[in-house]
């Protein structure tokens, strides 16, 4: 049993969108500690791009991470309209989202999206944010296997 845990997160891919560098620094610390693998964006534009989503894609294959991790208030698109273009593409829709935010009232904002595991309020506990993870990462491996 110790080994189905370690196998879903050994390999697992994490977008971070979060523009505030200290906190996105903090993320990328807690999840890498832990094995994982950490791509950040800044904003939703850049995620856009590195999924594959804008019309003006890069030359990398569009990444397919195994989590979002999205911050709420973003310059730009908010997290909010971000999660609804995630929603409308056939590659990402199926991606677990969990939000990150400082705004109270995000869980019932959030509570309609198919795609939104979990609302976090800011500050972060990493423990909480790693469980969180594990346990996301561990019932999309449920029914990947069956």
């Amino acid at each position: 049993k110790l080994t189905s845990n370690t196998e879903t997160t050994a390999q697992a891919t994490i977008l971070v969108v979060e523009d505030d560098k200290g906190a996105s620094a903090l993320l990328r610390h807690a999840l890498e500690s832990h094995g994982y693998t950490v791509v950040e964006a800044n904003e939703s534009s850049d995620a856009m791009r590195k999924l594959g989503l804008e019309e003006r894609q890069s030359s990398a294959a569009p990444l397919k991470p195994d989590i979002i991790i999205l911050d709420v208030v973003l310059p730009g698109m908010d997290g909010y309209t971000l999660n609804a273009h995630l929603l409308q593409n056939d590659r990402t829709k199926a991606i677990p989202v969990l939000i990150v935010t400082a705004k109270r009232g995000m869980k019932e904002v959030f509570q309609t999206s198919a795609n939104v595991v979990a609302v976090l309020e800011k500050p972060l506990d990493a423990g909480v944010l790693r469980k969180h993870v594990n346990e996301i990462l561990a019932h999309a491996h449920k029914l990947r296997v069956g």
